[in-house]
């Protein structure tokens, strides 16, 4: 998938970080509205659980229906 990913350990999410952003120095700020700390790093591929707010924004069709209405609400 492409972009860059970047681990949350605040909740533990991997987030789809965006290349435009409006964050304080030092942390990343997500598609999703996230903000991940940059010293957390970034990987072009995402490892472990993923955001479902950031694979929605990526490409709707990624997530079952169920998991759209979830993020939806």
């Amino acid at each position: 998938m492409s972009g860059w990913w970047g681990f949350s350990p605040f909740d533990f999410r991997v987030h789809l970080v965006a290349a435009d952003g409006d964050a304080p120095l030092g942390v990343l700020l997500a598609r999703c509205g996230h903000r991940v700390p940059a010293a957390a790093g970034v990987d072009e591929t995402f490892r472990g659980a993923s955001c479902a707010a950031c694979l929605l924004t990526l490409d709707p069709l990624l997530l079952s229906s169920e998991q759209r209405a979830v993020v939806s609400e």
